[in-house]
């Protein structure tokens, strides 16, 4: 595979993300488009996710179409889980309150 291959796979596996998501969002019963969906910017960023998620695919230099495609799709997931905790906190922000508060912290 070419990297133009990975790379378009790649977002190709990113966008899949949210072609799903938007899947489930017409099979609802009631259609209720969320807020985030009328904001330009919530597209600009996720632009930008699906060419990152390409950029994964060529960095990790995947194999096959297949492999491409699940580095992009987990591009998002995994950007999520780097920057929130089980409790739905950002790591940092927890870790900085977490300082301010130690009795040893001054």
């Amino acid at each position: 595979m070419t990297p133009c291959e990975r790379f378009f796979f790649g977002v190709a596996g990113s966008v899949s993300v949210d072609v799903l998501a938007a899947a489930e969002l017409f099979n609802a019963k009631k259609l209720a488009i969320p807020p985030r969906y009328k904001n330009p910017w919530f597209f600009v960023t996720r632009v930008l996710v699906a060419l990152i998620g390409g950029l994964l695919a060529i960095a990790g230099e995947a194999g096959n179409p297949l492999n491409a495609l699940n580095v992009g799709a987990s591009a998002p997931l995994g950007f999520r889980a780097l920057g929130v905790t089980k409790a739905g906190r950002n790591r940092s922000r927890r870790t900085r309150d977490q300082r301010l508060s130690s009795p040893n912290s001054g």
